[in-house]
């Protein structure tokens, strides 16, 4: 346990948190959340600031920021072609119920295509 998550609920996104207990049988997932710590982040309107001015991105300042699609596949263990396929274009097709034309739509994140613009 132990492994950080941050919350997409409602009432806490964007908060960090420690898992503690996972309950497969209840579909459960408890997570501890340092109250001091996420406070002070949402408290801080200025939190970009204070963090590239922070010691530790400092320390950072000289390591490698980008890195292929290969190569963060083979680090979080994901498929080959992953991560292109989630930063490209993922169309949907539907049939529309008003005029029953077949519809295509494009629901992804198109970040490949946007840089290339």
């Amino acid at each position: 346990m132990n492994d950080m998550v941050i919350s997409l609920r409602d009432s806490s996104y964007g908060l960090m948190g420690k898992v503690k207990h996972v309950d497969v049988k209840k579909d459960m997932i408890v997570v501890k959340f340092n109250r001091e710590d996420e406070a002070k982040k949402l408290q801080d309107p200025f939190i970009s600031t204070s963090a590239l001015n922070s010691q530790d991105i400092r320390k950072l300042s000289n390591a490698r920021r980008f890195f292929t699609g290969q190569e963060i596949e083979k680090e979080m263990g994901l498929a080959p072609g992953f991560v292109g396929k989630f930063t490209g274009s993922f169309n949907v097709s539907y049939n529309c119920t008003t005029t029953h034309e077949r519809k295509l739509v494009d629901i992804g994140l198109n970040i490949k295509n946007m840089a290339k613009q």
